[in-house]
């Protein structure tokens, strides 16, 4: 990396590390600063640079091969802004044979014989389609992803950053009676909302209160508890108490996604 390398370019670092040992094709990855280290002929060196002017598109970025007698084996890793660079590090992935969803990531069960590389005179070169990418997660049990607990948040947004995600939405309920999403609820003049977030106490939408205990086939295996919820709703005394730790989770999720994440979500 090059020595000014901001966050984004570190994760960029790290995931390839990651993606490499997931391939099998390296146990340990080392890293280093441009001028800083030498490479011997034997070696395979990533290098990964932020060249805004070689660029027309903010996220557009190229992957190309490099190779000179007697010299390491080169890939440049280029991208007109450190986010570029982070997505060609999951494109190059991807090109491997890596796959990233909801679910995490899904690497081949074999190690690779050999990395799949653009030809010396034909880079890859790419950017996202859409400016505007992301999800509107809808789980189908139960009804929105207010179900959601601190780990979920954080593996749902991990997730979209590695998909190239860059916009999040969120579902919520309110209705005619008085209750309304936690996500939603507020109060004013001392008087609020009645919080209501769905649990598998819910009964509403087609299904009826049921301890997780009866369920089939395995399930109850599942959980931890009678209630399957968040632990927002399923840990909260009161109306009041549902709604300020699920805004509270809300925010936490999101202090990671700008933190952690480095401002890749929007």
């Amino acid at each position: 990396m090059e020595p000014s390398a901001r966050f984004q370019e570190q994760i960029a670092a790290r995931e390839l590390a990651r993606g490499l040992r997931n391939l099998g094709v390296v146990q340990e990855p080392r890293q280093a600063k441009a001028g800083d280290a030498e490479s011997a002929a034997s070696d395979f060196v990533f290098s990964l640079e932020v060249e805004k002017q070689a660029f027309k598109h903010a996220e557009a970025y190229e992957i190309t091969q490099k190779r000179e007698s007697g010299k390491a084996a080169r890939m440049r890793i280029a991208g007109a802004a450190p986010q570029a660079v982070l997505y060609a590090v999951f494109d190059f992935l991807e090109r491997q044979g890596a796959f990233f969803g909801l679910d995490g990531e899904v690497y081949p069960l074999e190690p690779a014989k050999a990395l799949a590389l653009p030809p010396a005179s034909q880079p890859w070169a790419s950017q996202p389609r859409f400016k505007v990418r992301g999800l509107n997660p809808w789980p189908n049990f139960l009804n929105s992803m207010a179900v959601f607990n601190r780990e979920d948040f954080r593996a749902y947004l991990e997730a979209m950053l590695r998909m190239r995600f860059n916009t999040l939405g969120m579902h919520v309920f309110c209705r005619e009676l008085p209750y309304d999403d936690s996500y939603l609820t507020f109060e004013y003049c001392n008087v609020g909302h009645l919080a209501s977030t769905d649990t598998t106490t819910t009964n509403r939408w087609a299904y009826l209160a049921q301890r997780t205990s009866t369920f089939g086939m395995g399930a109850p295996d599942l959980y931890d508890g009678e209630v399957f919820g968040s632990e927002a709703t399923t840990r909260a005394r009161s109306c009041w108490e549902a709604a300020e730790l699920a805004q509270q989770l809300w925010r936490e999720s999101f202090k990671y996604a700008q933190t952690v994440l480095c401002h890749s979500l929007d």
